[in-house]
C-alpha cells in the first residue's frame, strides 16, 4: 500500500489525554454551581465540578486550559453555560476543537432554560452543534423543564430543591451513574 495512508491517519489519531484520574469534568456557570453539592454526592469522587456565577461559553477556553494544566479535565466533560449571554456558531466549534485538542473523548451539552427571548434560538444553535460532531451529546434540559414551573425560583433560570434533583438525575442518567 502507499505510506502516505499510514501517515494521514496518525495525524487525526486524538492526542493521548494527561490522566487526570478523573471520569468527568462538568463546567457551568451559577445554574451548574447551585446543584453542586447534589450532584457531587449522586456522582462521586471521581468528578471534578467547576461552576462559577456568571460563566459565558467564550469564557471556557481559559477556563479549559486551567483545569488541563491542573490535571482536572477528565475525558469526559459536561458543559452547561448559555445562560448568562448568547453565543456565536463559531464559539461553539472552537470550544469542541479546544476540547478535542486537549485529548477530552465526550462532551455532553445542556441546554439553557432562562426566560429570555433569545433562549429558542441559542439553543437551536447548540443543538446544530451537537449534530456537527459524533463525540457531543445534548442534554435537551429545555424541553425536560419548561413545563415544570416548581423546578425553579422566581427568575425562571435558577434550581428549587426538586428541580436541582431533576437536573442532577439528567446529568446522571446521560453519564449512566
Amino acid at each position: 500500500g502507499d505510506p502516505e495512508v499510514g501517515l494521514d491517519d496518525a495525524a487525526v489519531q486524538p492526542v493521548a489525554p494527561a490522566p487526570s484520574g478523573y471520569a468527568v469534568t462538568l463546567i457551568g456557570d451559577s445554574v451548574m454551581l447551585g446543584s453542586q453539592n447534589a450532584l457531587a454526592t449522586r456522582l462521586g469522587t471521581d468528578v471534578v465540578i467547576d461552576a462559577v456565577v456568571g460563566r459565558r461559553m467564550g469564557d471556557l477556553f481559559a477556563v479549559i486550559d486551567d483545569l488541563a494544566a491542573r490535571g482536572k479535565l477528565a475525558p469526559v466533560v459536561v458543559v452547561h453555560l448559555g445562560s448568562n449571554q448568547p453565543y456565536d456558531a463559531a464559539v461553539f466549534d472552537d470550544v469542541m476543537n479546544t476540547l478535542l485538542a486537549h485529548g477530552v473523548q465526550h462532551v455532553i451539552f445542556i441546554n439553557v432554560r432562562r426566560p429570555v427571548r433569545w433562549v429558542e434560538g441559542l439553543n437551536q444553535q447548540m443543538a446544530e452543534g451537537v449534530a456537527r460532531y459524533p463525540q457531543t451529546q445534548l442534554i435537551d434540559w429545555f424541553t425536560l423543564s419548561n413545563a415544570n414551573d416548581d423546578w425553579f425560583i422566581p427568575d425562571g433560570t435558577h434550581l428549587t430543591g426538586t428541580g436541582i434533583g431533576w437536573y442532577v438525575d439528567a446529568i446522571a442518567t446521560t453519564l449512566g451513574r
